[in-house]
């Protein structure tokens, strides 16, 4: 009886060795791909992974290594028959924040982009009341409920499932809206 491999898991698929360089190339999975195409996500967390790597290795940045937004910018696919160099410039390093920018090429072109701002958390700052609150409290809910359809206060929406579908990662999920919508929707402006 023979069996075949296993897939290939995200973990496994982000266990990559990255290089403390600017640039490095990594071959992709083909196991996280619809079709030919990386999957989008996957990307963006393995580009991710590696500035944040690079952080680790920089005297400037070694405080910094917590991500603290990313911004990800697909300018056309990624195949997993190509492998992704990427490279990555430091935009701006300061005491409080960073941001790094990584691009990533597929032969010679520009497939995908993140700017990828770190920090370190535990830099303490000014701290205000805001006496800020929810303006209508959320509906009670038991998760034990929730699984099994049977919360009374709220009501899931399972998306249908189409295996070619551009929405399939979506078919996975279950979403839950309260029974009971609230009657005022205000708008709330906070400048920060």
């Amino acid at each position: 009886m023979t069996t075949e491999p296993l897939p290939t898991s995200l973990s496994q698929a982000l266990d990559l060795p990255f290089s403390s360089a600017r640039q490095c190339s990594v071959q992709l999975p083909s196991d996280i791909a619809v079709g030919s195409v990386s999957v989008g996500g996957y990307v963006a967390c393995l580009m991710t992974k590696y500035a944040l790597y690079y952080a680790t290795q920089h005297p400037k940045l070694q405080s910094q290594v917590a991500l603290r937004n990313s911004y990800v910018q697909f300018y056309r696919p990624t195949f997993a028959s190509a492998p992704l160099r990427m490279t990555l410039r430091e935009v701006n390093i300061g005491k409080a924040q960073s941001t790094l920018r990584v691009e990533s090429f597929q032969n010679e072109k520009l497939a995908v982009s993140v700017d990828i701002g770190i920090t370190n958390p535990s830099i303490t700052g000014i701290t205000i009341q805001t006496d800020w609150r929810l303006f209508t409290p959320p509906s009670p809910v038991d998760l034990t409920k929730l699984e099994t359809d049977s919360d009374p206060n709220w009501i899931s929406c399972h998306c249908a499932f189409y295996p070619e579908g551009f929405r399939r990662g979506q078919s996975y999920l279950k979403n839950f809206i309260p029974r009971a919508l609230p009657t005022d929707f205000p708008f709330i402006e906070q400048w920060g």
